[in-house]
Formats: C-alpha cells, structure tokens, sequence
C-alpha cells in the first residue's frame, strides 16, 4: 500500500514524506536546507525541484484534459530509447501510470508497473545530500518477459520557460558540426555557439530539438535565478540512440512554454532476466 510507505524519515537535514502536491494527495517530499523536490507516483514523474525559496524549474501543465490517451502532465519522466522503435504514443504502463514507491533515508525508490508490450520496467532511486542543492538520480532498466530487445534508459525533464538551455559542444565522427538539428528548421537567430557549449533560447512559433556528445555530458537551463544542471557519464566507444546524440535539448514553442534535457544512456540489447542502471545528477546553481 502507497498510504503504509508514506511515513516520513529524516535523517542529518534530508527530510523525506507525505505531502499533497496540486491535485495530488499522496505525493513524496524530500528536502534539505536548500533545495526541495516533490514526486508524484500516481504519474510516476518528478513534478518539483527547486531552491526552498525559489522557483520550481520543472514546468507543471495546468491545462491538462485526464481523458486523453496520453496526458502530458510535465515534470521529469523516464521512456525507453530510441523512439523510433515505438514512435507515439509512449508506453501506458511506463508513462503516467501508478508507481510503487518506498521512502528511504536519503530519498525513495519508486517502481514502474511491468509494460505490456516490451515486458520491460524501471526503477529509480532517488537520493539528496544532506548539505548543498544536489539530488543523484540511479535509473535502472529490467527485463522481465518476452524477446530481447536494444534498448536505452531516456531521461526527460521539462524544465519551465527557460531564459536559455545548453547542450556541449564538441566534434566527433558522429556530430561532425559540434551539434545536430532534427530537421531543417532555421534557428540561427535563437542559437549562440560557444567553445564549449550552444545555448538556445526558446522561439515562441518554433518547436525544435538538437542533441550532442559532449564528454562533459551535462545540459543546463536558467529559471529565474536558478540554473538546472542535468549531468550522466559519457561512455566513450559506447553506442548511442538517435546516431549517438547522448544528451538532446527540446524547444517547445507557445503555448506550451518549456524546454526538455534530455540524457539517454549507451544502447544495449536486454534479454529476460538482464538490468542496467543509468546515474543522472542534478544542480541548481546561481
């Protein structure tokens, strides 16, 4: 029962427990003295992280129509990569669906019911620092029925209405311009190429994504005063989804004003019984 595993645990200045959020009556709050985030396990996303007594850089959709068949509700969630394998809409029972969840003395560990169509579920550990404004999210991907399958673990948080959002820029054999549009769109005017990173700013009639593999593997985007920094190891000689454009950033164009940072981690064919793990860490800084 989700009620018996909302009992709350503290441990140093981590705070961890029951809270309502929005519409939400049974969502998971953990904090420090810096930094807040908020989980909601009837969606299975991350719908708040921020500073105590600063903006939440996740975008929250306040339009919602429940009904649909597949409901963007914002926030941070997980899909299985490439996209291209299952194209739209994403997994029912992976996205959106009700999640298991424990409280830890750090954080918890939330479980996606078992998917239908790929047998496949993940499960994801969430722990804070009991000092500074740091959470280290542990991704892992479980193959419980049917063939095997190439997959990678998508991390996805959409971030609100950002001043700007970076991806690395770096040249390698597969992104031999430092970073790739996925179509032809002209964002010239939206984009600013540094040494070691482009930054984008949101273009409100124009929806578009690029992605990179920068060693550094970190994304970023400013809120406020708060920048979002998204970081993953990146796995040199390892294969990627989407011609191994590891880290993505999506522009969303108005009404729906937000952008996404994208980490996936390196392909790998699962067969029954085999599990990976994928480890993103997120910062606010000023």
């Amino acid at each position: 029962m989700i009620a018996a595993a909302l009992a709350a645990i503290s441990i140093g200045t981590v705070s961890v427990r029951a809270v309502a959020f929005r519409q939400w009556s049974s969502a998971v709050e953990v904090n420090n003295d810096a930094i807040r985030l908020v989980y909601v396990p009837q969606i299975g996303r991350i719908m708040y992280f921020g500073r105590i007594h600063g903006p939440n850089v996740l975008w929250v959709n306040s339009g919602v129509n429940p009904g649909e068949s597949w409901v963007n509700w914002g926030g941070d969630k997980l899909w299985p990569a490439p996209q291209s394998r299952w194209n739209w809409p994403p997994d029912k029972d992976i996205d959106g669906s009700r999640w298991s969840v424990e409280l830890n003395r750090d954080g918890f560990t939330t479980t996606s019911p078992v998917s239908v169509k790929d047998g496949i579920r993940f499960r994801r550990t969430v722990r804070m620092s009991p000092a500074g404004r740091g959470v280290e999210i542990t991704n892992t991907l479980q193959k419980l029925a049917g063939e095997p399958l190439e997959l990678s673990i998508w991390q996805i948080a959409q971030v609100d209405n950002p001043e700007w959002a970076s991806l690395p820029y770096q040249v390698r054999p597969e992104v031999p311009n430092g970073y790739a549009a996925y179509d032809r769109q002209d964002f010239a005017d939206n984009t600013i190429v540094a040494s070691d990173r482009v930054i984008f700013h949101r273009h409100r009639s124009k929806s578009i994504k690029f992605g990179s593999a920068g060693n550094t593997g970190r994304l970023q985007a400013k809120v406020g005063e708060s920048i979002f920094n998204m970081q993953a190891d990146y796995r040199e000689g390892e294969r990627y989804p989407d011609n191994g454009r590891a880290q993505q950033i999506y522009l969303s164009a108005d009404p729906l004003a937000y952008a996404e940072l994208e980490l996936v981690s390196p392909l790998r064919t699962y067969a029954r019984g085999d599990e990976s793990s994928f480890t993103v860490r997120w910062q606010i800084s000023n």
